[in-house]
């Protein structure tokens, strides 16, 4: 790790990381993307793993896709940037998530006070 590396991942709310739903190597280089990101990230930090590619002949399943998802505690969703399809979700879902922790840790620093 280096400072470029928490220059990119500390103070982030929202981490998004896609891979290829069509190459499995994209897939399994997704855990190296997400370790990196995971040291510098603030616990809160929202993480999505994004299947890119859905239009195409997959060569990663839905489920193990969620399992690694699920792993991380991460949202998971596929996506077509091809088609838009599920594009203004992923981005609604995970501003969503991250407005919620952000009250959230609000409330608690009130709470304090």
């Amino acid at each position: 790790m280096n400072k470029t590396d928490a220059k990119l991942y500390e103070n982030k709310d929202i981490v998004i990381i896609v891979f290829d739903l069509s190459n499995r190597k994209t897939f399994e280089h997704a855990d190296y993307w997400f370790s990196r990101a995971k040291n510098f990230a603030a616990k809160e930090t929202v993480f999505a793993l994004l299947g890119n590619k859905k239009d195409l002949m997959r060569e990663i399943s839905e489920e193990e896709a969620r399992e690694k998802a699920e792993k991380w505690a991460a949202i998971y969703m596929e996506v077509s940037a091809l088609t838009g399809e599920n594009i203004n979700d992923v981005f609604r879902n995970t501003s969503e998530e991250a407005a919620w922790n952000i009250r959230k840790n609000y409330s608690k620093i009130t709470e304090k006070f």
